[in-house]
C-alpha cells in the first residue's frame, strides 16, 4: 500500500543526524576494508582478484582518488585499457599530478592512440620536471609516433633533449633575449642560464 506524503514525512523524522553519521562511518569502514583486500591481492600479484575488489571499493567510495588510481592500474592489468583510460581522465580533471599523466600517456600508447599519447606526454614534459623515467617514456612515444624528438626541463634547470634532436643545440629565448647555451657532458642536456620561462627552437 502506498504511503501518503504525511506518513512518509513522519517516518523520515525517525532518521536522525546521529543515524546518518553512524551510517557514514559504517559505509566508510566497509569501503576501506574492501580497498584493503584489493590492495593486498594486488601486492600478491593476484590481478583479477584485485580488480574485482577495487571495482567494488570504487562503487562504495565514489570519487575517492586513491581507489580510482589503484583501480585504473588494475583495469589495465586485466586488459580493460579503455576503462583505465576513462578513469584516469576523470581523475586528472580533478587532480593535476605527474603519475596520472604518465599513466595516461602509457595507456593511450598501449591502446594504439598515438596522438592522445603524445598529447598526454606533452602535459608531462611541459608541466613537470623531466626525470630519467620521463625521458625513457618520451623516447618511446616519440619514436613510435614518428616524431623527431622532445625536450623538457630537469629539476636543476637543465634543458634535456631526446630523439633525433638530442645532438643539436637549441636557440633559447629568455625575456625576448637569446641566451648563450652551454652543453653538458651528459648526452642530450643543455644548461640554461637561469630558470625563468623560456621559448626555444632547434637549429
Amino acid at each position: 500500500m502506498a504511503q501518503s506524503d504525511e506518513t512518509q514525512g513522519a517516518l523520515s523524522g525517525f532518521v536522525t543526524q546521529e543515524d546518518r553519521a553512524a551510517w557514514q562511518v559504517w559505509a566508510s569502514a566497509r569501503a576501506q576494508a574492501t580497498f584493503q583486500r584489493g590492495n593486498e591481492a594486488w601486492q600478491a600479484g593476484r590481478e583479477s582478484e584485485a580488480w574485482n575488489w577495487l571495482e567494488r571499493a570504487n562503487r562504495q567510495a565514489r570519487d575517492n582518488p586513491h581507489v580510482m588510481l589503484a583501480l585504473a592500474l588494475a583495469r589495465q592489468a586485466v586488459g580493460d585499457v579503455a576503462g583505465a583510460i576513462d578513469l584516469l581522465k576523470i581523475l586528472l580533471d580533478r587532480f593535476d599530478f605527474r603519475e596520472g599523466w604518465v599513466l595516461l600517456a602509457t595507456f593511450q600508447q598501449a591502446a594504439g592512440h598515438g596522438a592522445a599519447a603524445v598529447s598526454a606526454l606533452g602535459q608531462v614534459l611541459s608541466r613537470f620536471s623531466c626525470t630519467s623515467d620521463t625521458a625513457k617514456l618520451a623516447d618511446k612515444i616519440t619514436r613510435l609516433n614518428g616524431l623527431a624528438g622532445w625536450c623538457g626541463l630537469q629539476g636543476d634547470g637543465t634543458l634535456r633533449l631526446g630523439g633525433a634532436v638530442a645532438g643539436q643545440t637549441p636557440v633559447v629565448w629568455l625575456d625576448a633575449q637569446a641566451v648563450k647555451m652551454a652543453r653538458k657532458k651528459q648526452a642530450g642536456t643543455v644548461l640554461l642560464a637561469g630558470r625563468r620561462r623560456a621559448l626555444w627552437t632547434f637549429v
